[in-house]
């Protein structure tokens, strides 16, 4: 590839005026002219379902300055910082092709997470992370006590940073690094800013998508705003976890406990209290209030009742995991993006294709391989029953991928 090339992990859940200004600044930077982003699919880090499915917020990103969007399976899309890293910059390292990553933070200085990054690996080698996870507490709270920073991990962007980081030096790639600082707000801040920079957090935008409040065309760009628009007239309804509250508890209420277990990151006990605050709670939001501690935080619990719905057990997940990125499952192109798929042929380390049904036949029966692929149709086929007006089974073998011409 004669040309640097960007690579972006992204959700844009929905897309928003910060995500331009992420890219803008990215392409500055670097002095990259394409850019490759690897994107959550129907689901998402929270443990939530991503408001409107992966086809339009591809479409999205290619209007947007995204010349190629390869889809993050949600076996990694749907894990905590560190599996959700492994499975993107691993992707984006078997293209072959991406020269450069450029993230978001709220340190915004690379060479302080840089160190941290790799304080982190140096303790991790000697087993002392391992170690305090015994203790029973979650990982960001084990990362706190071990760093003895309280702020650095404050911030959802800064822990994401630090885990793509510990995975480029762990593997050497040659993938250069870089932050840009965010500004105005939070990840997960909930206030819509009143400043004439009109930069709000996803967090605080799926309100009022939920709501049909226009005051949204203030904070996401105009070719996104139509796409999302139209997206939710003709073909689904904004999706959240609580509309898949009933299907849940009837889960719940026929596997009992025993179901729970068998996913991972269920620690011994945590299965009893999930289940008996389920039958206090109405919905799964009210049931995550009450599960929610400071031992486990509202985004593990969202997770592992995302998983228990998907039945995404342990067993996949802790080998996609020792095997992360090992195909390309391509979303969608730009014009631009036809130059990358040509370059993908002599550079990709792995199977790429634009067609499910394609990509499934490169591997044989019983490879992690194949079982997340058919694992992400079967995601793929609950999203459709939930969220789209009206059901389709087998979107993934049918639904072409987004080329812009």
């Amino acid at each position: 590839m004669m040309e640097k090339v960007l690579g972006v992990i992204i959700e844009y859940n929905p897309f928003h005026n910060g995500h331009l200004y992420h890219l803008e600044k990215a392409k500055e930077l670097t002095g990259c002219k394409y850019v490759v982003g690897v994107m959550s699919g129907n689901y998402v880090q929270r443990g939530e379902p991503a408001i409107i499915n992966k086809w339009a917020r591809t479409e999205i990103a290619l209007n947007n300055g995204v010349d190629l969007v390869i889809e993050l399976p949600t076996v990694y899309a749907t894990q905590s910082a560190e599996g959700f890293a492994k499975g993107a910059v691993n992707i984006l390292a078997n293209t072959g092709i991406v020269t450069h990553l450029v993230f978001g933070s709220e340190k915004g200085d690379i060479n302080s997470l840089k160190a941290i990054a790799q304080k982190l690996l140096d303790l991790e080698q000697k087993g002392m992370i391992k170690e305090i996870l015994k203790k029973g507490i979650s990982y960001s709270e084990g990362l706190k006590q071990l760093l003895n920073d309280e702020e650095i991990l404050k911030g959802s962007n800064n822990i994401l940073a630090i885990e793509y980081l510990k995975e480029i030096l762990r593997k050497k790639l040659p993938i250069n690094v870089d932050t840009i600082k965010r500004f105005n707000n939070n990840y997960n801040d909930p206030i819509l800013p009143q400043n004439e920079i009109a930069v709000a957090s996803a967090t605080a935008l799926r309100p009022l998508i939920k709501n049909n409040n226009p005051t949204i065309k203030k904070y996401i760009p105009n070719s996104s705003y139509q796409i999302l628009i139209n997206t939710l007239n003709k073909q689904q309804i904004p999706a959240s976890l609580d509309q898949m509250s009933e299907f849940f508890y009837h889960l719940l209420l026929r596997e009992g406990t025993e179901g729970l277990k068998e996913l991972a990151r269920v620690e011994v006990g945590l299965e009893n209290r999930i289940f008996q605050k389920a039958i206090e709670s109405s919905n799964i939001s009210e049931l995550i209030g009450l599960v929610r501690s400071k031992r486990f935080a509202k985004s593990r619990i969202s997770r592992i009742i995302l998983h228990f719905i998907l039945k995404l057990n342990e067993e996949l997940l802790l080998e996609s995991n020792e095997y992360p990125g090992n195909y390309l499952r391509i979303l969608g192109c730009s014009p631009e993006g036809l130059n990358l798929l040509k370059s993908l042929k002599s550079n990709c380390n792995v199977p790429y294709s634009l067609n499910y049904n394609k990509l499934l036949k490169e591997f044989n029966n019983g490879t992690v391989e194949k079982r997340q692929l058919l694992f992400e149709n079967s995601a793929t086929n609950i999203y459709s029953k939930f969220f789209y007006k009206k059901f389709t089974l087998g979107l993934e073998y049918t639904q072409n991928a987004v080329i812009l011409t």
